[in-house]
């Protein structure tokens, strides 16, 4: 298994390898974009995805087969337990920092019940956010094809943006913080889709951005660029 884009990466990657490797796979992320396309009509195998996954039941519907998970979620929340318990092959991941949770009782509690499907990475990156990192996640196991969705950004006048697709709020959680201004998350959005598509052409792995044409879209300049080239080679 590759290691592009980490700093490390440690766990079960035998599991995770079998579960994508030579697949169709689809990184959803929580973008407006996954609320506004028929992602699970798109030709695609498998699916990873994040965080707050088990409160959308049409996620849960297609039976994620990795989620990697944050120190905002409840571990003990029942329909991310229920999930978990009743597909046994999903592997989880966690991004390690100096952070309470991960010396917390439910984090031990949780990653002691789970231990044979855990992974652990920390991936060079910067506000792109979760699943944008989990697209190395899925690179470095060598799909046949990578699908993305739900991995947007902002636009300009975010508050106007369409909800989060997991939870429902507007814009990315820090928009409306100090510091946070658009200008970041594009720098951010645009090393982070340089460098996917520049890695899957090495690689030889066609990515499709499904959510590309939307104002809030923040690598759509990039994809359509790239899946340009891509169909017509």
């Amino acid at each position: 298994m590759g290691e592009k884009g980490f700093k490390y990466i440690k766990g079960n990657t035998d599991l995770l390898s079998e579960n994508i490797s030579d697949k169709k796979v689809l990184v959803l992320g929580s973008g407006p974009s996954a609320r506004e396309i028929d992602w699970k009509s798109e030709d695609w195998d498998v699916l990873i995805t994040t965080s707050f996954f088990y409160l959308n039941d049409n996620i849960l519907e297609q039976k994620p087969i990795h989620v990697t998970l944050t120190d905002l979620v409840d571990l003990e929340d029942p329909k991310l337990v229920e999930y978990l318990d009743s597909n046994p092959k999903c592997t989880i991941a966690f991004e390690p920092k100096d952070h309470p949770f991960y010396n917390s009782l439910k984090f031990n509690n949780f990653i002691e019940k789970y231990k044979n499907r855990l992974i652990y990475y920390v991936i060079y990156g910067g506000k792109e956010g979760v699943a944008a990192r989990l697209c190395w996640l899925a690179l470095a196991c060598e799909p046949e094809k990578l699908l993305i969705c739900g991995i947007d950004g902002i636009s300009k006048d975010w508050q106007n943006d369409p909800k989060n697709y997991f939870r429902g709020h507007k814009g990315t959680g820090d928009t409306d913080k100090k510091g946070y201004n658009y200008k970041i998350y594009w720098d951010d959005f645009q090393d982070f889709g340089n460098s996917l598509y520049t890695t899957g052409k090495k690689m030889k792995i066609p990515i499709i951005n499904l959510g590309k044409g939307k104002k809030y879209n923040m690598i759509t300049n990039i994809s359509k660029k790239y899946e340009k080239k891509l169909y017509n080679d």
